[in-house]
């Protein structure tokens, strides 16, 4: 297949927009060759922001070969079983295009699920996981990794942001819930959930031998020596050695605003005049809220429309009278997101945290002491003595104990004194404790 050499693509955001022209007009599977890993975001970035512009597009799915194992892990599912009535854009750094990937079959055959209220053989479901490349460990912390306690089976899927806790009764499978690593807390019910292997090589073809005639291979990396692209459309950006365009898009790149509010305004009328509807992307309400405030002092309110994402830079494509510029151009700075970031810090501590004689305070029994973890059994309907689960093991006054689950280990925190004082262990009377709870209260709303 003969590669089509495109220019007027000054960065990633122009070549992600001459991609979705190009699955405007022609939807199907598409492989873009990223230059390297710190691109990959940046074309999904793109890829998610600027398809809003398009209206009612097929729908399709940015996945992301790097070195990021929770984006390989469902990059690989949606190459070996997308969903129907969807497409799928790989985008791929050099080293991810020319590694041999598991066939198909071999994926099928790794890939196995769990379904609640169906029974289960335990030793065949854990030799199922070592088979997908799963790491057995004491206590699930890892994507990867898996850890069968009695009646409760923890796994952490590389393509899931939260593991996965199953319960099960005997061999039948109760309950399937997320759970947090750090408390231990459950959430969630599902029906059933797929386990994909924990794997991302093998003896199999390289990815970029997968784009078939009915896809689209768009090259801003150079694909390995000897590739013979199969793709039905091959598109190489000139950025690439290979002589003369075949293709000018058109598009070029936005002025150096230099922070200058002013310089924006003029080009906003610009543009407007020229007949290009203009998107100015910002990263939060915040910041859109405040620049349409110094858009409007400029005198250029209304001039342009502000929406919320975040692209990287920006490009003006008069063919398709479209502009784009971008906050971070705009006032010179890069954002970098990191997923883990996003996400509310958790008021709670790790279990693991403790150490046996730790005072801790639980939310119904009140002030105990912390004497390590137990194996609570108990016996089956056949009368065997069965394995049930861990549990944080209490001592309270009167030397009464008390067992919680390491599911209910939210409930459970580390106590805190002032000046190291050691504090008084409470009774297992929960009308004492809740009394005291009620009384501290009420003094504090008094205060």
């Amino acid at each position: 297949m003969a590669v089509k050499v495109i220019k007027g693509v000054p960065n990633i955001s122009a070549k992600a927009w001459f991609a979705l022209k190009a699955y405007e007009k022609a939807p199907s599977n598409m492989l873009v060759a990223a230059s390297g890993d710190e691109a990959l975001s940046s074309w999904q970035h793109a890829f998610n922001s600027l398809s809003g512009l398009l209206g009612a597009l097929q729908p399709f799915t940015v996945c992301l070969w790097g070195g990021d194992s929770s984006e390989r892990a469902r990059a690989m599912r949606a190459l070996y079983s997308p969903e129907a009535g969807k497409n799928y854009i790989h985008v791929a750094t050099p080293e991810a295009l020319a590694e041999p990937l598991m066939a198909g079959e071999v994926y099928s055959d790794l890939r196995f699920s769990f379904k609640q209220a169906h029974s289960y053989e335990r030793a065949v479901s854990l030799d199922l996981f070592i088979k997908a490349g799963y790491e057995r460990t004491s206590f699930v912390e890892e994507k990867g990794q898996f850890a069968a306690r009695g009646s409760v089976l923890d796994f952490y899927p590389p393509g899931s942001d939260k593991p996965v806790r199953l319960f099960f009764s005997d061999k039948k499978l109760e309950s399937i819930r997320y759970f947090e690593i750090d408390t231990q807390h459950t959430s969630d019910f599902l029906e059933s959930v797929d386990v994909a292997p924990n794997i991302f090589s093998g003896a199999g073809r390289p990815l970029y031998t997968r784009a078939g005639p009915d896809w689209k291979l768009l090259l801003d990396a150079d694909l390995p020596a000897g590739a013979a692209p199969a793709a039905g459309l091959v598109c190489a950006f000139s950025g690439l050695p290979g002589g003369e365009a075949d293709e000018d898009f058109g598009a070029v790149s936005n002025l150096n605003f230099n922070s200058d509010v002013k310089l924006l305004a003029a080009e906003l009328r610009r543009l407007k005049k020229s007949g290009i509807s203009t998107k100015l992307f910002c990263i939060n309400r915040g910041e859109s809220e405040r620049l349409a405030e110094s858009l409007a002092d400029e005198g250029a309110g209304g001039q342009v429309a502000i929406v919320t994402g975040y692209i990287e830079e920006g490009f003006v494509h008069a063919p398709s009278k479209t502009a784009v510029i971008t906050s971070s151009e705009l006032f010179r700075r890069r954002y970098h997101f990191d997923p883990s970031t996003l996400k509310p810090k958790n008021k709670y501590f790790k279990w693991a945290d403790l150490k046996i004689g730790d005072f801790i305070v639980h939310e119904d029994y009140g002030v105990g002491r912390y004497l390590g973890i137990k194996k609570v059994f108990f016996r089956n309907a056949a009368g065997e003595h069965v394995e049930d689960s861990d549990c944080l093991f209490l001592e309270y006054a009167r030397n009464d104990k008390l067992m919680v689950p390491l599911h209910d280990f939210s409930r459970v925190q580390k106590y805190i004194s002032s000046e190291g004082k050691v504090p008084r262990l409470s009774h297992m009377d929960t009308k004492t404790w809740t009394e005291l709870k009620t009384r501290v209260k009420k003094e504090v709303e008094e205060l």
